[in-house]
């Protein structure tokens, strides 16, 4: 019943946000030049988030998790429907550019370079997000030390244990304070104490920081 009541409040116009999504389908066909029978993964979705939400998309293995944070962030492009981030259509050229300003996305699978430290990690992603000297710095110590990972600063990425990869990766995605963070699979790979911190994490962050909009995917149902 709140699927369908939230698919009608986007349909009628009564939800909406930084993040909006409409009726939207991904479909993988197995014939040729689109031919034959199809296979959703993805199938007519609806649901839209407000500034300040933190959102979860909850489900089983397959059920489109992670191929709804790609179409969300442009890695994918739906058969069907709208998507919107920010305000902008993310099937147009200039307005997937604009999303993706505004955007920290930690994928489901880690996206370290295993010969770079964390701390040279930090600053690269920080650069990529455009920031530079003292605020970089300051950037890049404040989510080191947020994600418990200080005593690791100088440890290569690829030498760290799983939990301590998708905190970085988390600490990736928020670093440039974006507007819109997507966080697949967080607490992947980690024991129930760093799980239970990684959530504590996320819930300080979107208590602290109202002008930001969490959409995390999980099968942790605790």
């Amino acid at each position: 019943d709140a699927v369908r009541t939230e698919q009608a409040n986007v349909a009628a116009g009564t939800k909406t946000g930084p993040i909006h999504v409409q009726t939207v389908r991904k479909t993988y066909f197995s014939g040729v030049f689109g031919r034959g029978s199809g296979h959703h993964a993805v199938k007519n979705i609806s649901w839209a988030c407000e500034t300040g939400d933190v959102f979860g998309l909850l489900g089983v293995n397959g059920a489109g998790k992670t191929t709804m944070f790609q179409q969300l962030s442009g890695i994918l492009v739906q058969n069907e429907g709208t998507i919107k981030i920010a305000g902008n259509d993310m099937l147009t050229a200039g307005g997937l550019k604009s999303a993706r300003n505004v955007l920290g996305y930690c994928p489901q699978h880690n996206p370290l370079v295993p010969i770079m430290t964390v701390r040279e990690t930090m600053e690269m992603y920080g650069m990529i997000k455009g920031l530079s000297g003292k605020e970089l710095a300051e950037a890049r110590d404040l989510l080191i030390a947020a994600m418990d990972l200080k005593q690791h600063e100088w440890k290569l990425a690829g030498n760290l244990s799983g939990g301590n990869k998708r905190k970085l990766c988390v600490a990736i995605a928020m670093i440039g304070d974006p507007e819109i963070i997507f966080l697949d699979e967080p607490s992947a790979g980690m024991d129930p104490e760093a799980r239970r911190f990684m959530w504590n994490v996320i819930a300080e962050i979107a208590q602290t920081r109202k002008q930001a909009t969490v959409v995390l995917t999980t099968q942790d149902r605790k």
